[in-house]
């Protein structure tokens, strides 16, 4: 399948001196919202800053990890026209103290904090536990931006 979308096409000698230009219209299939009520792996974001894949277990799965605030991954095109009041994750932390998810909206630094969910050391970062806050203030077909304050491991999370 393809996406819906126009598309540029280019020739020439080379990408510097391209003689003729085109965009064509692309009639593909339409890309639904996406659906962050059910359960969505963290390591299926769109664009990140900082952070990173890491290992979920020994043996398998991949989780996003963080080590630094500011660090964060984004999910476009998020349908929340159903209000989700609550986020939940899956999440694990080996250095002691806590840290945050804030879940922001439309911009990671700069879009409204919709829940901050505190993130405590489970000891390991393979040991995974649940978080939760509850969320306000989403609406909308918007951009989700889980933004990290230290750090921590997240394999998977919901709005609901």
């Amino acid at each position: 399948m393809v996406e819906r979308s126009p598309v540029d096409l280019m020739a020439g000698g080379s990408s510097a001196g391209t003689a003729a230009h085109a965009t064509l219209q692309v009639n593909g299939e339409v890309i639904p919202p996406r659906n962050l009520a059910v359960a969505t792996p963290a390591e299926n974001f769109d664009d990140y800053s900082g952070a990173q894949l890491v290992d979920q277990s020994k043996a398998s799965g991949t989780a996003v990890g963080a080590t630094a605030p500011g660090q964060w991954i984004k999910f476009a095109g998020a349908d929340l026209r159903g209000h989700p009041a609550t986020f939940t994750a899956q999440v694990a932390k080996g250095t002691p103290g806590p840290a945050q998810i804030q879940i922001r909206l439309g911009n990671p630094a700069t879009g409204p904090v919709i829940g901050t969910a505190t993130v405590s050391s489970t000891g390991d970062v393979y040991d995974y536990t649940s978080t939760s806050t509850g969320l306000t203030g989403a609406n909308g077909i918007r951009d989700v931006y889980l933004v990290f304050t230290g750090d921590l491991r997240i394999a998977s999370f919901t709005l609901k």
